[in-house]
């Protein structure tokens, strides 16, 4: 049987483009990332309010799976610290900051918070891709920008992107109609559970992370039994 797990984010132009831009090596390999997602939300109770890490648990899920996906690489291990702010409406942590370590070294730094006071981004989130070749920014505005550097430090150009188009359509309906279109012909979609499991195994470790102030491994032995 074939599992696939909706991953929907990655399915947007946005998203899309970015990741685009990488595979097409057009910054050169992955080095760092920043990503930072503050949003002010209040659901009005409900069991995210009384859930000790509900961004972690209930969110970062969709942000972890877009690391994976944008950069092309796997996770190690992750660190990172977790709190909630005094004029917070949650019961558990609803505000933290993550380190990433990816299989090639690369470090990714992905702070947020349910509880922002300030300007808020998109639900992706607003980031800064670096490699050896330059850098990718994404801000609020969902403006995507390609920096190329090919010297040291100094950007020789900048450009603004367009987007592209998401084939077989966007979010959760392209998951789907990838879903159907590789069953009637026999290939492998992107986000089976086989795959899908590296982008949870972040979420549960980063919830050890914080919860014990340790550095911890993303892939511990209960799952790396799992994918045998």
């Amino acid at each position: 049987r074939t599992y696939v797990v909706s991953q929907n984010y990655r399915y947007t132009p946005d998203t899309w483009t970015i990741a685009d831009l990488v595979r097409q090596g057009k910054i050169g390999e992955v080095g760092q990332v920043n990503i930072d997602f503050f949003l002010g939300m209040d659901f009005g109770g409900g069991f995210r309010h009384s859930m000790e890490h509900p961004l972690i648990v209930d969110m970062s899920i969709h942000h972890c799976d877009l690391i994976r996906f944008i950069t092309g690489l796997n996770p190690v291990s992750v660190s990172g610290d977790s709190w909630n702010p005094p004029w917070s409406n949650y019961d558990g942590d609803v505000s933290n900051s993550l380190l990433f370590e990816m299989d090639n070294g690369a470090r990714i730094s992905y702070s947020g918070s349910w509880a922002s006071k300030g300007i808020h981004c998109s639900w992706n989130g607003n980031w800064m891709i670096q490699g050896d070749k330059g850098s990718i920014t994404y801000d609020k505005d969902g403006v995507i920008t390609l920096h190329e550097v090919p010297g040291l430090y100094s950007v020789e150009k900048t450009t603004v992107i367009d987007k592209l188009e998401v084939p077989h359509g966007e979010g959760q309906a392209y998951v789907l109609n990838r879903f159907i279109h590789c069953i009637e012909n026999g290939e492998t979609p992107e986000t089976i559970v086989d795959d899908n499991i590296f982008s949870v195994a972040m979420v549960y470790a980063s919830v050890e992370a914080v919860e014990s102030g340790k550095k911890v491994p993303v892939l511990d032995d209960a799952f790396l039994a799992l994918l045998k």
